[in-house]
């Protein structure tokens, strides 16, 4: 039974590649996409989470307040900090942590809902 069940699938994503082209290589797709999917995460996160955008909100400040940090970050050459802007550029760095933790999370958790849909969408999974 599982191997019909199998062949099924195989003949069915046969058929939907063929009607769709090679959009249902999602691997591809999200390699080729992934500037846009990361940046609509962040979006979503900004939107959606008041924690992400008191994180973004404090490291956009600290980035005004000090713009030692850009210099540390795109610039080149030699650098001095003053203790403050020490632990500007520091708090600056944990912040970014954060976020990026956030970010990675949510990408985690979204990549697994859509998987189900897909699989649900192939006939890889059937809800009773």
């Amino acid at each position: 039974m599982a191997t019909i069940q199998k062949m099924k699938n195989t003949e069915r994503m046969k058929t939907l590649s063929g009607h769709y082209g090679e959009c249902y290589d999602l691997t591809q797709r999200a390699e080729e996409n992934f500037h846009e999917i990361d940046s609509a995460a962040c979006m979503d996160l900004c939107d959606s989470a008041a924690e992400y955008a008191a994180l973004w909100m404090e490291s956009a400040r600290l980035q005004n307040d000090f713009p030692v940090i850009d210099q540390m970050i795109k610039g080149s050459g030699a650098v001095s900090l003053s203790p403050e802007e020490h632990v500007a550029l520091v708090r600056y760095l944990e912040l970014g942590r954060d976020m990026q933790n956030m970010e990675r999370k949510l990408l985690y958790f979204r990549g697994h809902t859509d998987n189900y849909a897909y699989l649900q969408m192939i006939s890889g999974i059937i809800v009773e």
